[in-house]
């Protein structure tokens, strides 16, 4: 019969002896000592009587030693743990609600439509750019010809961004021939 596990104890209750390296060493040197009497004949098995059985050391030996006990017919009774987590009480979930009714307003929503913005002439564009005065177009957005009439080869252009007399839009402000083809130059475009 083997006896019943040891009490539990807490990390601050081990001894110091009972650290991994000394356990280790001990059970290692247990092991060469039984071998070794196993090899010269000490302990024989013994088929004949099968009654009697080791016990595994008490638990309240010092674990740096071993030390082999007689066999005991008796059972040992198994302590029983002295703390048990206690199990939490069952909640009961707060009674739901009926839901609300939505509340309704009288209020009528706002329109929300934007103002256009006033570009002195120029189409409405998202981008802002006009004919009121500010800073030239050297770089307009890419865009810019959904909104505005460009001639051909608006991209070539190497200048700042320029109307024409034609109301078509060139990027040759500021150069020599601009809007040559186009009746000549109106206005330049501003953001």
């Amino acid at each position: 019969l083997r006896p019943g596990p040891p009490a539990l104890t807490t990390p601050d209750q081990a001894p110091f002896s009972a650290s991994p390296i000394p356990v280790f060493i001990g059970a290692a040197a247990v092991t060469l000592v039984v071998l070794l009497c196993v090899g010269i004949g000490l302990f024989a098995p013994d088929t004949s009587d099968t009654s009697g059985l080791a016990s595994s050391p008490s638990p309240a030996a010092d674990r740096s030693t071993s030390v082999i006990e007689s066999p005991t017919l008796s059972p040992s009774p198994s302590p029983t743990p002295t703390s048990e987590s206690p199990t939490p009480p069952a909640t009961k979930s707060p009674p739901s609600k009926p839901p609300t009714k939505p509340k309704t307003t009288t209020a009528k929503p706002k329109r929300t439509t934007a103002k256009p913005v006033n570009l002195c002439g120029a189409p409405q564009n998202p981008y802002g750019y006009g004919f009121c005065g500010g800073s030239y177009i050297y770089k307009p957005k890419a865009g810019v010809c959904s909104y505005c009439r460009c001639i051909d080869y608006f991209w070539n252009g190497k200048g700042y961004m320029i109307q024409c007399k034609d109301g078509m839009v060139s990027m040759s402000g500021g150069r020599r021939g601009s809007c040559s083809h186009h009746d000549g130059n109106r206005r330049p475009v501003f953001q």
